[in-house]
């Protein structure tokens, strides 16, 4: 996954400004069975989650979010369906 971020980012300096992070953090707790993400960024979050999904669509890069129980394996084409894991 860091090649593909790398890669991206050689070919365009610019290709996560849609995301625009003013701050994050990522927290494991109750034993590391539990993730928390909280974000401050400069849209609403269906605005985020959409400008996400689409730079990694296009980019290739999967997001570590696959990784967790419960998260959709289609949510790259099924976008409805990722409100309803992250709210």
């Amino acid at each position: 996954m860091v090649n593909l971020i790398s890669s991206a980012l050689e070919g365009n300096p610019n290709v996560l400004a849609p995301l625009k992070l003013h701050y994050l953090r990522w927290v494991l707790f109750d034993n590391d069975t539990r993730f928390m993400y909280q974000g401050i960024f400069d849209t609403d979050f269906d605005k985020y989650t959409e400008d996400a999904i689409a730079l990694f669509t296009q980019t290739g890069i999967n997001t570590v979010f696959e990784n967790l129980e419960g998260f959709p394996e289609d949510w790259k084409t099924k976008r409805t369906r990722i409100h309803k894991v992250c709210t």
